[in-house]
């Protein structure tokens, strides 16, 4: 699928939304700066992620080039973020997504405009659940990661369980590679997947 195209599909169509739309691309903002806004749109999604509680960490990662953010603004207020982040293996992997416009095409801009810099493997852990008692629906990630981006699926898991009654939320090791490394981090990731991490998830929707 033609990408370029994709992401001009979605700057119209966020630009129909009121409101000034601004991308900031990696280095446009102070790392400390970056950190935040992306910590608070992570959070602003779910309760506790991870990376939150550590910012002197995200933002050492930014100054030092592991990670590359983009950010989305709607009249100068932080509504979309993406990243792509360096991997032992030499590929980068496509995450920090998330948007808090609902379905205004904000997060499909800074996903797109993050994975079209990558000059190396792009992989991704691709959210398959559909929505379910409250909790939103990964139906935009997959489609921009599995249908525009053309990724390929390697391996299921699920490492998260929540909701009531109790569910295990399915993500996709993915991969522009489409054969599979033997040894490569989705086998080795893949061998966490009987262990799943209670999430914290807001129970709101959120579409890119």
């Amino acid at each position: 699928m033609n990408t370029q195209l994709e992401l001009e599909k979605a700057w119209a169509k966020a630009r129909s939304f009121p409101g000034e739309l601004s991308l900031h691309e990696p280095s446009s903002l102070e790392p400390e700066l970056s950190a935040s806004i992306i910590i608070n749109l992570l959070k602003a999604t779910y309760i506790n992620h991870a990376i939150s509680r550590d910012p002197v960490g995200v933002a050492h990662d930014i100054r030092s080039g592991h990670v590359l953010p983009w950010i989305i603004t709607r009249d100068h207020r932080p509504v979309a973020c993406a990243a792509l982040i360096q991997q032992p293996d030499g590929s980068q992997e496509l995450g920090r997504a998330v948007s808090i416009e609902n379905g205004s095409g904000a997060g499909k801009i800074a996903m797109l405009s993050a994975a079209n810099v990558c000059h190396t493997n792009l992989v991704a852990e691709v959210r398959l659940a559909g929505e379910f008692e409250g909790v939103p629906s990964g139906l935009a990630t997959q489609s921009i990661c599995h249908g525009v981006l053309g990724l390929v699926p390697h391996a299921v898991f699920a490492p998260f369980k929540h909701g009531n009654p109790e569910r295990h939320e399915l993500f996709a090791f993915s991969s522009a590679d489409s054969q599979l490394p033997p040894n490569g981090r989705f086998t080795a990731q893949a061998t966490h997947t009987f262990s799943p991490r209670q999430s914290t998830r807001r129970e709101t929707s959120r579409r890119f």
